[in-house]
């Protein structure tokens, strides 16, 4: 029995967020407006793909480095940290392309 409120609850978390995510799209076309929520989205397709592109390998080289050392898990993750965050600079430059209306 304990397996199986287990298994729904990964399910549920499993669906939750596209739902939601449908959910938010469908509200901001009907409050705001198709032309409006199309800026918008245009705007976070760039945000998601330097989210993306940060992220690459992040989580796999965290979990080895964790189970390799786990006493240095807030080293392991704060010097992760910084050296991603070089990138950030980086990704400044892609506002350079949206109005700031």
């Amino acid at each position: 029995m304990n397996r199986l409120i287990i298994i729904v609850k990964n399910t549920l978390r499993g669906f939750a967020g596209p739902a939601f995510n449908f959910l938010i799209v469908v509200f901001g076309v009907k409050t705001f407006g198709k032309t409006e929520w199309a800026n918008l989205i245009d705007i976070m397709l760039w945000v998601f793909f330097v989210t993306f592109i940060f992220s690459v390998g992040n989580y796999d080289y965290l979990l080895r480095k964790y189970s390799e050392k786990p006493a240095d898990i807030y080293h392991s993750f704060f010097s992760n940290f910084f050296s991603r965050s070089l990138l950030l600079p980086l990704s400044l430059v892609l506002f350079s392309f949206f109005h700031l209306q």
